[in-house]
């Protein structure tokens, strides 16, 4: 057997699928209509000065928009391009290939439970299917499986490794319907052939009965070109069944079933299969029987005389994949704002400026960047760039409350304002703060947070106006009993005035005073001299 591989140059380019450039006309055609639609001029070109009517246009084309066209032009045509299947390289094929393949019945009846094998017919032959799967070479393999009906496990595939994985999961108790109709499994199989086109094929039944149907099948599968070979399981004398549910399976009569095997049936559907028979055993000798020398043998006779054949390998190698990763990198960037820029600025030679640019912006937009900062605890990394909102609530972490209201006082909606409100109670300005507040119950009434807060800064603010309302009281208080100490002071000050003005006044008042103090000591030595005169006589 001969590989072809040619490691051809360039000028064996070709397309595998050609058909698929005939889209590249539609691709230019809607690039053209995107184009009138962006680039369109309205009748008013010919009455205003060219540099008058780019001012009063609404809408007119920018070189963004132009970059973007040219950049959706790209990906369509990296699209036809890959979809068209560019190829100038050869597979390596073999100059023949055997259409043998083999399909494996499994029997998933009760019978299969028995325990004449230990530890049950179902756990050896499941064993013995991997072997035969593991040693089939290079053919193509099917698994069908059977109880009271017939089900495809796998078509047919060169992947043992996929069908060793799926034999530990096959069981008695995951099939549907209970029975043992292995000429269902048959069937299944002939269909299996039918559809795959393969010819030559082996039918290897692995079971312990089968129904007398099942020779007719085998039959007709022999008449097609087809053997049938079978691998009983068990032994002649069979062991009782036993339940998962405990206990041993019994017929209707109340008899416990021992499920022999009946060597000589399984035998003659061999034979009439034109295939082999043989007893499951505990070494490799049935494996060996199947996966050996016969079939090898077989195989050689089947594609003698090939090797001078006028076959060749015509695969090619598809290279139209690999276009996808520039469709993707340029299919990500436009769904961002300013990634022709970002493009641009990596083409740029090192010998230019530098751009404040970093390697985030490659990635995540700038309102992305902010909410990952707010939400790591570092504002200060929100970038300048974001949108006021978040520059707010970076300001308002960082205790810039001042700026943060600047910030919000810049949009206008309901979560905006509620912020704002935050930033001025926290600067102290309530009654801007209530009024923030107002504004975005006006446009959301349902905001609980901002009903709450606004009653807490209402109420702060009629504390703070009591507070200055008794102050105030207490400073006019103040204010009157001082005036009052300034009336006493001048009243002082005025007799001191006037006695210094009229000190002859003065005199006179103190003669009098002193004229008035002399007769009371008059009365007084009086009234002493009668008090003395009448001792005597009390005596």
């Amino acid at each position: 057997m001969g590989f072809v591989m040619d490691n051809l140059p360039i000028e064996h380019f070709h397309w595998l699928r050609p058909a698929w450039l005939l889209l590249l006309p539609v691709g230019a055609g809607l690039l053209w209509l995107l184009w009138r639609k962006v680039y369109r001029q309205s009748s008013w070109e010919g009455q205003c000065d060219p540099l008058l009517l780019k001012a009063l246009l609404v809408g007119a084309a920018t070189g963004k928009q132009w970059l973007s066209l040219a950049g959706l032009g790209t990906i369509w045509l990296l699209a036809i391009f890959a979809l068209a299947g560019p190829a100038w390289e050869r597979l390596p094929q073999p100059v023949y290939s055997h259409s043998q393949g083999r399909v494996l019945i499994f029997d998933l009846s009760l019978s299969m439970n028995s325990t004449d094998l230990s530890p049950s017919r179902l756990d050896r032959a499941r064993y013995k299917l991997a072997d035969l799967v593991a040693g089939a070479n290079d053919r193509q393999q099917a698994l069908v499986v059977f109880a009271g009906d017939a089900f495809v496990v796998s078509p047919f595939t060169d992947d043992r490794d996929t069908l060793i994985n799926l034999i530990p999961s096959l069981d008695t108790r995951t099939m549907p319907v209970q029975g043992s109709r292995a000429d269902l499994g048959l069937k299944l199989a002939g269909e299996l052939i039918a559809n795959s086109g393969l010819s030559g094929v082996e039918i290897l039944l692995v079971t312990d009965g089968v129904t007398p149907v099942a020779h007719k099948i085998a039959q007709t599968l022999s008449a097609d070109g087809h053997q049938v070979s079978v691998l009983a399981v068990g032994t002649e004398q069979g062991e009782p069944i036993p339940l998962s549910s405990g206990g041993l399976l019994k017929d209707t009569a109340g008899n416990i079933v021992v499920p022999g095997v009946d060597f000589a049936t399984l035998q003659q559907l061999s034979s009439e299969g034109n295939g082999v028979f043989q007893i499951m055993t505990t070494d490799d000798t049935d494996t060996n029987l199947f996966n050996g020398d016969r079939w090898s043998m077989d195989f050689e006779h089947a594609t003698a005389g090939m090797e001078n054949s006028t076959l060749s390998g015509d695969s090619w190698i598809d290279r139209g994949a690999w276009l996808v990763l520039p469709i993707l990198l340029l299919s990500a960037m436009g769904f961002r704002r300013g990634w022709i820029l970002c493009a641009l600025i990596i083409t740029l030679p090192q010998n230019q400026p530098a751009y404040a640019f970093g390697w985030q912006d490659l990635w995540t937009r700038a309102d992305q960047q902010a909410a990952l900062a707010l939400n790591n605890g570092t504002p200060e990394n929100v970038p300048e760039s974001s949108s006021p909102e978040w520059q707010g609530a970076a300001a308002f972490r960082q205790g810039n409350h001042e700026q943060a209201s600047e910030y919000y006082s810049t949009l206008d909606n309901p979560s905006a304002h509620y912020n704002r409100g935050n930033a001025l109670a926290k600067t102290g300005s309530l009654e801007e703060a209530i009024e923030a507040y107002q504004k975005a119950l006006e446009q959301n009434p349902a905001m609980e947070d901002a009903v709450y807060n606004k009653k807490l800064v209402e109420d702060l603010l009629a504390q703070n106006q009591s507070s200055e309302d008794q102050s105030e009281q207490n400073q006019d208080q103040d204010q009157d009993q001082g005036q009052d100490q300034d009336q006493d002071q001048s009243g002082e000050n005025q007799q001191s005035d006037n006695s210094s003005e009229n000190p002859d006044q003065q005199e006179d008042q103190e003669s009098a005073d002193g004229s008035s103090q002399s007769e009371e000591d008059q009365q007084q030595e009086q009234q002493s001299a009668q008090s003395d005169q009448e001792d005597p006589a009390d005596s």
